[in-house]
């Protein structure tokens, strides 16, 4: 190093004394500084320009300060922040690991006096993301932008929001803000393809000047409704005000094209045309309606209807729209039938004035089936008339109503009320209706009556005779009346016996049952000959194993009246019972019975004395009373006794009188009880 007049002069370095890696270096019209040996300030005339730090990794931080920016510029390996020395509650972007570049600002700066603003003069050209707070503004244009919102973008010129798109809920882009704004799509041959007009609110497609609320215009304009599937219907619908609808609709199932309006209740099918649908069912059919009872005439499922016009009966000259007018002449190439479903008018009136002759032939050639005439009303009642005929004097000798009544005969037209098949002919005849063997109730063929022969008649109800009558003569030498004979196949015939003549068949111990086997006669009963009964009664107890029980083994008695048992009676359950000294056994007889007792006794204790007492009462008057003794334990003593019980008076038989016959058990000492083997047998006699 030397020294000049006015420099100093240094070969290469300057260094710091006792710092050998701090240094000023000189070389051929360059320059550099140092500080523990890094580089951090350089120049070289070569190539003009001047180096902050060095590029390599390692190299310090370096940070430009401005009287009033403590952190104007600063600038390391990897990161580059400009002005980035704000508040201190202020973000640390230098800490920020995505961060390379940045520059701080002030929100809202732009256009006024506060500096908070980048320009970027010329083009700015991004090759990665560009995140923005809020705003995207046209320059020198503050009401055109594009404005961002948490999960919403809204697109502003002059001030007119023109796209909003939100995706919160529901996701929606709208077109517009309400204003006069309008929407266009432009493609290849159309600028118009789809226009809607903000000043009227209406919709053009291939037009920018609808007349109306959708204005479709091409050369040949078509417009398609096709449905993805042959199960779902294809609808036009057209809506009023309060919501009633008409609606043109394609049928799923049918492929019909269906017309319907709103009737002031409910929507009714006005017109429907008949499509192709597996086979030709074209069809036109006016004014049918969309609710038809289940009993109507369906038009739609009708094979042979290809046009129907639906009406009113009887609505011609009146206020009731039902009459279908057909201008100019009506050709019908194949036959017409008139009336068809009529009620209350006259379908048809044929008139003739003809002698020998009728006035109206119907003639079916059909030789296997032919069938001629049928007569249909939907009447069900009196009120309404299948047939009828008059005569010359204006008399109805014949009439058939739809409730199933015929009447026959002036007379029997006038009374049909009286019965289904009403027969009222004046004049001398042998009979109203004469029947050549047997009157037979519908749909019961073993039911009816019936004239096997001459003279003679029976009824039969399930084939079962309920009334028998002949006179002498028919098939018998003396007239007979049977009367329910018709029993069991294997019950005597009545019919084959000489000596009767009236018979009624019954069912023996009927009387107070569920059994219909019972005669009654009401009033007195007089009888000129003998009464004979055909069989004997009886009716049998005996006890059971457990040696305390009387069960009922027979009962076919006359009348026997279980009611007057009570508890102290020898009743338990469906088991007669002796149950203690004052138990007993009752019957009620009405006729004289004999009575037989086999008594089998037994004591429990082989005390000596042990004696048991039986008594019998008829009607409170004791009849029978014994006592016997029982003196072992072992076998049981069996005591056999008969005797006769007389029955009621026949006065008292007429009153309804029976006689209560009561068997009473009293043990007078010891333990005796009866024993198994112990019975009573009482018989008519």
């Amino acid at each position: 190093m030397t020294f000049a007049d006015s420099a100093i002069l240094v070969g290469q370095d300057i260094t710091h004394a006792g710092d050998t890696d701090t240094q000023i270096s000189f070389g051929d019209n360059a320059l550099s500084l140092k500080a523990g040996n890094d580089t951090f300030l350089s120049y070289a005339s070569a190539d003009g320009t001047i180096f902050y730090g060095e590029s390599t990794s390692g190299s310090p931080n370096h940070i430009f300060k401005t009287v009033s920016q403590d952190f104007a510029l600063g600038i390391s390996n990897l990161q580059v922040l400009v002005l980035s020395g704000g508040h201190g509650s202020d973000k640390n972007y230098a800490a920020a690991a995505d961060v390379n570049f940045y520059v701080s600002g002030a929100i809202g700066s732009l256009g006024t006096s506060k500096r908070g603003t980048s320009v970027f003069g010329g083009d700015a050209t991004i090759s990665g993301s560009l995140a923005i707070g809020e705003f995207l503004y046209h320059r020198g244009d503050t009401d055109t932008f594009i404005q961002f919102a948490d999960d919403a973008i809204g697109i502003t010129a002059g001030g007119e929001q023109l796209i909003t798109i939100t995706e919160a809920g529901q996701d929606i882009v709208k077109i517009g803000d309400g204003g006069d704004v309008d929407f266009q799509v432009r493609t290849n041959g159309d600028d118009n393809t789809l226009f809607v007009q903000g000043s009227s609110d209406r919709v053009g497609i291939g037009t920018n000047a609808p007349s109306t609320v959708l204005h479709v215009k091409e050369s040949a304009p078509t417009v398609t409704i096709q449905r993805e599937s042959n199960a779902n219907n294809s609808t036009l619908q057209f809506m009023g005000q309060a919501g009633a609808i008409a609606n043109m609709v394609h049928m799923a199932t049918t492929n019909d094209l269906v017309f319907s309006t709103h009737d002031g209740v409910d929507q009714e099918e006005i017109l429907r045309l008949g499509s192709h649908y597996g086979a030709d069912v074209r069809q036109v059919i006016l004014l049918s309606g969309s609710a038809m009872a289940g009993s109507a005439m369906q038009p739609k499922e009708a094979t042979d209807i290809n046009f129907f016009v639906s009406g009113a009966i009887g609505s011609r000259g009146t206020s009731t729209k039902g009459s279908s007018v057909f201008g100019g002449d009506a050709i019908i190439s194949g036959s017409l039938s008139v009336g068809t479903g009529s009620s209350g008018i006259q379908g048809l009136h044929v008139y003739a004035n003809v002698s020998g002759e009728y006035a109206a032939v119907i003639d079916n050639d059909n030789g296997s089936a032919g069938h001629v005439l049928q007569l249909l009303a939907d009447g069900n009642g009196s009120n309404t008339r299948l047939l009828e005929m008059q005569n010359g004097n204006g008399d109805t000798l014949f009439r058939s109503r739809a409730d199933g009544r015929f009447g026959f005969g002036a007379a029997g037209v006038s009374s049909m009320g009286a019965g289904t098949f009403v027969v009222g002919i004046s004049g001398g005849h042998t009979a109203d209706i004469a029947i050549s063997k047997r009157l037979q109730h519908l749909g019961d063929s073993d039911t009816y009556m019936d004239f096997p022969a001459a003279n003679e008649i029976l009824f039969s109800a399930g084939d079962n005779n309920l009334l028998h009558g002949r006179v002498a003569g028919a098939g018998s030498s003396r007239p007979r009346v049977l009367i329910l004979s018709g029993g069991s196949g294997s019950s005597p015939n009545e019919d084959n016996f000489a000596d009767t003549n009236f018979f009624v068949s019954g069912t023996i111990k009927s009387r107070g049952t569920n059994t219909g086997g019972t005669s009654v006669f009401g009033g007195d009963l007089v009888v000129s000959g003998a009464i004979y009964e055909q069989t004997r009664s009886n009716i049998s107890f005996y006890t059971t194993a457990d040696s305390s029980t009387l069960t009922s083994k027979a009962s076919i008695f006359d009348e026997d009246n279980y009611s007057s048992f009570s508890k102290t009676d020898m009743i338990a359950a469906s088991n007669i019972q002796f149950v203690q000294s004052t138990g007993a056994f009752r019957l009620r007889m009405a006729r004289p019975h004999m009575v037989t007792m086999v008594l089998s006794i037994q004591s429990s204790t082989s005390g000596a004395g042990d004696t048991v007492t039986i008594s019998v009462e008829a009607d409170s008057s004791e009849i029978y009373t014994a006592t016997y003794g029982v003196h072992s334990s072992v076998d049981p003593v069996e005591r056999t006794v008969s005797f006769l019980v007389d029955g009621p008076t026949v006065s008292e038989m007429i009153s309804g009188t029976t006689k209560e016959l009561i068997f009473y058990q009293v043990t007078s000492a010891g333990n005796s009880t009866f024993k198994a083997g112990t019975s009573i047998t009482i018989y008519a006699i």
